[in-house]
C-alpha cells in the first residue's frame, strides 16, 4: 500500500513531467511558428522587390 506522502510525490511528480512535456511542445510549436512567419517574410519581400521591380521598368517605359 502507497502511503499519503507517496501518493502525493506520485502526483506531484507526474504533474511537473506533464508541465515539462507541455512546455516543450508549445516551445517547439512557437518555433515552428517563427519559422513559418519567416518564410512568409521572405516571400513578401522577394515579390514586394519583383513588383517594384516590374512597375519601376514600366514607368521608364511610358513617357507622360
Amino acid at each position: 500500500m502507497v502511503s499519503n506522502i507517496e501518493e502525493i510525490n506520485l502526483k506531484n511528480t507526474i504533474t511537473a513531467a506533464v508541465i515539462k512535456y507541455l512546455e516543450n511542445k508549445v516551445s517547439k510549436e512557437h518555433q515552428n511558428f517563427d519559422h513559418i512567419d519567416d518564410m512568409v517574410d521572405d516571400l513578401f519581400d522577394e515579390y514586394f522587390t519583383m513588383f517594384l521591380d516590374e512597375f519601376n521598368s514600366e514607368m521608364k517605359t511610358r513617357h507622360y
